[in-house]
């Protein structure tokens, strides 16, 4: 099933019981955000809706690899994403999201989750992400190297800032006093 109709869930057609659905999401998905970081994927994406009274609670799981670039050759390598988040909807008179509840109007009364997917694999995707070692860029890693050797490019020292310098003078001022 596409992913574009599996993560539309129609509300006013859940009974009682749990209804389930799955959909696998690739690089059409993530190609789908304008101004990605991330460049693709391929994801499972499980979603499970339970009716309680008036409410929907709305369970997504995803588990995969997106395509993002390396902090530290930036090139482009596959990270592995995992997660769970639980949601609530109602329907109601409005849509509306007060960042506890979705209330989704009950004339249209289809809650599309491709957004909240998409935030949740893109908050599940580490700060840092980086080859492990040796699978780096082999002309960006010897690069690196040499600019640790020679103090970040400077000829082998580090220039100190003056005004670091006049701060520091202050600070041994200080000491005196002390």
């Amino acid at each position: 099933m596409c992913y574009a109709e599996a993560l539309k869930i129609d509300l006013r057609n859940i009974a009682e019981e749990e209804s389930s659905y799955s959909c696998e999401l690739g690089d059409e998905f993530f190609n789908s955000f304008a101004g990605a970081d991330v460049k693709g994927g391929a994801m499972h994406c499980d979603v499970s809706v339970r009716k309680r009274r008036e409410r929907f609670e709305i369970r997504l799981g995803i588990a995969g690899s997106v395509k993002v670039l390396c902090d530290r050759c930036l090139e482009e390598m596959v990270q592995p994403v995992s997660g769970e988040e639980t949601l609530f909807a109602l329907l109601g008179s409005e849509t509306a999201d007060d960042g506890e509840t979705i209330v989704v109007g009950e004339r249209e009364g289809v809650l599309d989750l491709t957004w909240f997917v998409y935030e949740m694999v893109i908050l599940a995707i580490p700060i840092s992400h980086s080859h492990a070692a040796g699978e780096c860029n082999p002309e960006m890693e010897s690069r690196l190297e040499e600019l640790e050797k020679h103090g970040g490019g400077t000829g082998g020292t580090l220039r100190q800032d003056p005004r670091w310098s006049g701060l520091d003078a202050l600070k041994d001022e200080g000491r005196k006093f002390q």
